[in-house]
């Protein structure tokens, strides 16, 4: 995801030329690599961002902290970066814990990459992303479609296509409807409720990338979603 947020800013929902100032949250950021990259890119343009970096597991948090420390220095920019801790499944508890700084305040953009790999993880980043994820209290259904894409709130979900994890990788559809299947009349969502404000697959694009993991001389498919209200 790193690679390709370089490339194409605009199509992970980092419209720099807007310059408007960015809350982005990076979900299951192990090493910090995607935030760090944003980070990095919005720094070297002097956009005002504060990035969030997220994981659960104790020890890839302490990594996480000495990485952004060691390539941000607090007030040195524009960019604000900090660590904490996320676990997504709190989100789809029947009584959701309070929201504490800084997830009480609505996020621009939310990014995951090589994160759904259990069964239950499209549906937990389902709820968190729900709540995260801003959306502006008046804006309707019919507004939300007709405004500029690229200045939606977004999700990007990157994921590899491995065989191993079939069930996983196809799960991220069954919990997110597609936007077409929405706006074409469909009546319920996934869990059989009515659609009123739904988090939808608005775009989906399929990469091949050298399988760097193997050595190189192969590739290795990944999917990438751009979700967001619709």
């Amino acid at each position: 995801m790193a690679d390709l947020l370089v490339q194409s800013p605009s199509d992970f929902g980092i419209n720099i030329a807007s310059g408007r100032s960015l809350r982005v949250l990076e979900l299951g950021a192990g090493t910090g690599l995607v935030g760090l990259t944003v980070g990095k890119m919005l720094q070297a343009q002097g956009v005002s961002a504060e990035i969030v970096c997220t994981d659960f597991h104790p020890a890839v948090l302490s990594n996480l902290r000495n990485n952004v420390t060691s390539n941000f220095v607090e007030g040195d920019s524009a960019v604000s970066m900090s660590v904490h801790a996320l676990d997504w499944s709190t989100f789809a508890a029947a009584s959701p814990p309070p929201l504490l700084a800084p997830f009480d305040h609505p996020f621009d953009v939310v990014l995951g990459a090589d994160i759904v790999y259990e069964l239950e993880h499209a549906r937990w980043i389902r709820s968190c992303v729900a709540t995260l994820l801003r959306m502006t209290p008046t804006e309707t259904t019919a507004s939300l479609a007709s405004s500029d894409p690229r200045l939606r709130p977004q999700l990007h979900l990157v994921i590899p296509l491995r065989a191993t994890h079939a069930a996983e990788s196809h799960s991220v559809e069954e919990v997110f409807p597609l936007a077409f299947d929405v706006h074409g009349g469909t009546e319920s969502s996934p869990d059989g409720g009515p659609f009123r404000s739904a988090l939808g697959i608005v775009a989906k694009e399929t990469l091949a990338c050298e399988d760097f993991a193997r050595g190189g001389g192969g590739e290795v498919e990944y999917v990438h979603y751009t979700i967001s209200w619709i």
